[in-house]
């Protein structure tokens, strides 16, 4: 059976990293898939890396959103895959990956990617989910830890500058 939108499974140390199930403002792991080979598109969000996508899909879910650089531009696009198809196969092999929150980084280096994590997170929930009132609480949740993290409020001023 052929699939227009085909995704591996990524893992960490932690386990699976995607897909995912995103609820409470974020994505949250899924412990097992289990043997299922096919998966509901509403049901599951998916990182970019190793995705594959058929072209005439691609082009019908308009690509990409050219105002998301980096995060969330996997969930935005998964949001515009759903009104053209129902259903992703996983792919036959799995692949490692790294999040980007779990790199070591210098406060600098953190804090101009938490910058750009709060307009796209701001961006992603005002266009593709509205009604997710938990997001901004995650993205306020994560610029305190960061705070703590880094021994300085200035994770906090991103927050306060968003529109």
């Amino acid at each position: 059976m052929k699939y227009s939108i085909v995704v591996p499974t990524l893992r960490d140390k932690f386990g699976i990293v995607s897909p995912l199930k995103f609820y409470f403002g974020g994505g949250q792991r899924v412990k097992n898939l289990g043997n299922k080979r096919v998966l509901k598109l509403n049901d599951f969000l998916f990182h970019n890396s190793g995705l594959l996508v058929a072209t005439e899909i691609f082009e019908r879910a308009g690509g990409y959103d050219e105002n998301l650089r980096l995060d969330f531009s996997d969930f935005a696009f998964v949001h515009k895959l759903r009104n053209h198809n129902e259903e992703f196969a996983l792919a036959s092999f799995s692949c490692a990956h790294n999040l980007a929150t779990s790199e070591v980084k210098t406060r600098d280096e953190r804090l101009a990617r938490f910058e750009s994590y709060v307009l796209a997170g701001t961006y992603f929930k005002r266009v593709y989910d509205p009604t997710d009132h938990l997001l901004s609480m995650r993205i306020f949740l994560r610029g305190l830890k960061f705070c703590f993290n880094y021994g300085t409020f200035t994770f906090m001023l991103p927050i306060f500058r968003r529109k």
